[in-house]
């Protein structure tokens, strides 16, 4: 089974306070990392359910820009 969880990597802040979205990527009890190319500010970012949040504005000049 494979299992993908998303989660924004707070250890290196990018400029204007937003932070890359990484994922993480477990199969057969290996594990492997890496980043989305996106970018996001903290409060858009839910942590419990790994996903945006609803009312998330400026969406694509975090990620376009």
């Amino acid at each position: 089974m494979v299992s993908i969880k998303l989660f924004l990597d707070r250890r290196r802040p990018k400029k204007d306070c937003i932070y890359p979205l990484n994922y993480l990527l477990c199969y057969k009890r290996k594990k492997t990392n890496g980043s989305t190319g996106i970018s996001l500010r903290e409060e858009d970012w839910d942590e419990n359910a790994s996903k945006l949040e609803r009312n998330m504005r400026l969406i694509k000049p975090l990620i376009f820009g």
